[in-house]
């Protein structure tokens, strides 16, 4: 008995805005179903992925799920894009939504000086915190006697 043919459905993909560590691999989730079964491409800022053509890209089996793996000195932001899977078989195609990958950044405080304020008891003090933009951005919060304030 042969199952009903179907067009392709998108059973499994990213979120929409996807961060991820750049001290870790990226893997872009794509996973479809369809009788006969999909076969996967990709775009990435609107033109076709040629994964055959960067060693450091992969598919796995059976599904459109890529992986991009990283050596120490490999640069992660080089990857940093829109992307967005295509599933078909002769039945039809499935696209992913679009898919905006970004690498983390970890903010970097400019050096600042310690210095002491005096104020007297009861009088308002202000104490200016400019954190630097991060991605994502950054929580920040103050400490006094080692306890955590908002």
């Amino acid at each position: 008995m042969s199952r009903l043919k179907q067009p392709p459905t998108i059973l499994k993909q990213s979120v929409k805005d996807y961060i991820v560590d750049p001290r870790d691999n990226i893997i872009i989730e794509c996973e479809a179903k369809g009788n006969p079964q999909p076969t996967f491409s990709w775009r990435r800022n609107g033109k076709f992925f040629n994964i055959a053509k960067d060693p450091r890209v992969s598919v796995r089996k059976r599904s459109g799920t890529l992986e991009i793996s990283f050596r120490s000195g490999d640069r992660p932001e080089d990857y940093e894009g829109e992307y967005q899977c295509f599933a078909s078989n002769d039945l039809g195609v499935a696209l992913s939504h679009k898919i905006l990958l970004r690498v983390s950044k970890a903010p970097l405080w400019p050096k600042e000086q310690v210095k002491s304020v005096v104020v007297h008891e009861g009088a308002p003090l202000v104490l200016p915190c400019n954190p630097p933009p991060g991605l994502p951005p950054p929580t920040t919060f103050w400490m006094s006697s080692g306890e955590c304030g908002a």
